[in-house]
C-alpha cells in the first residue's frame, strides 16, 4: 500500500537513504545559512508536448523506488513542476493528462541537497497507454548555490577510521579543516567547548556545524556530534 510523502523538517547533517544499505550523507554548513533542503533533495521539470508547448494540469506522482512513498503534484500554466524536501534515493516521475499517453522516467537518482531535472514531453493517445523511459535525471546542479558532498556506502566500509568516527569522513571533503582545541589554553571552558579535533566548513567557526542522525540533532550545546 501507497503512503503519502509529507512535508517534513529539512535541515543539515547526517542521513541514510531509505531502503539501502548505510550510506553517509554530510551535508556540513554554518548554521547560520538558509537551512532548507540541506538534508534532503528536489526533483523539478516542465512537461510539454511534442511540439514542445508547456503542458499545464498534467498529474505528475513521484515514487520513492524503495518505499513506495509517493508525492501527488500538477503542472501550474508555465507546464512546470516541483517537488521539494524529497529525501535522497532512486525515484521514479509519472505524468499523465486525458488526451496524452502516460509517461513513466523511472532511474531517476536524487542525492542529499541537489535538484534533480525531470522534464517530459507527452505523446498524443489514451492514458491507459503507458511509455516508460530509463534513464538519469540532469547531475549538472543549476538550481541552488547549496554545495553538498556525499561518501558512499562503499568508502564508509573501506576507508580505515580512526576509531571507526565516521565524522572524520568528512575531512576527505574540499573545503572542511581540522581545528586543534587544546582544553588547557587559558580562557578555555572545556564544559562547553571539550577538546579534541573539531573542524572548520569554508572559513566558517567550529560551533556552527550542526550535526543530524535521519534527520534528529545528534549535537550537544557545543557542536558536537
Amino acid at each position: 500500500m501507497e503512503r503519502k510523502l509529507g512535508q517534513g523538517d529539512v535541515s543539515v547533517g547526517i542521513s541514510k537513504v531509505w531502503g539501502r544499505g548505510p550510506v553517509l550523507w554530510l551535508l556540513l554548513m554554518c548554521a547560520s545559512m538558509g537551512m532548507a533542503q540541506l538534508d534532503t533533495g528536489t526533483i523539478s521539470g516542465t512537461v510539454a508536448d511534442q511540439s514542445g508547448a508547456a503542458v499545464p494540469g498534467a498529474a505528475i506522482t513521484i515514487r520513492n523506488v524503495a518505499t513506495g512513498i509517493t508525492r501527488d503534484l500538477v503542472t501550474n500554466a508555465a507546464g512546470r513542476y516541483e517537488a521539494a524536501a524529497l529525501p535522497g534515493g532512486s525515484y521514479e516521475v509519472r505524468a499523465s493528462l486525458t488526451g496524452f499517453q502516460t509517461l513513466v522516467r523511472s532511474g531517476v537518482t536524487l542525492a542529499v541537497g541537489r535538484t534533480a531535472v525531470v522534464d517530459l514531453a507527452l505523446q498524443v493517445g489514451e492514458v491507459a497507454q503507458a511509455i516508460t523511459v530509463a534513464g538519469e535525471a540532469s547531475s549538472v546542479e543549476t538550481t541552488t548555490a547549496t554545495v553538498a558532498h556525499l561518501v558512499d556506502e562503499k568508502r564508509v566500509t573501506e576507508i580505515p577510521l580512526n576509531n571507526r568516527d565516521l565524522t572524520n569522513l568528512a575531512f576527505s571533503q574540499p573545503g572542511v579543516l581540522k581545528i586543534p582545541i587544546n582544553p588547557t589554553r587559558a580562557g578555555a571552558d572545556v564544559s562547553i567547548a571539550g577538546g579534541g579535533q573539531k573542524l572548520t566548513v569554508a572559513g566558517a567557526r567550529a560551533y556552527q556545524n550542526v550535526y543530524l542522525l535521519d534527520g534528529v540533532s545528534n549535537s550537544d550545546v557545543s557542536g558536537k556530534p
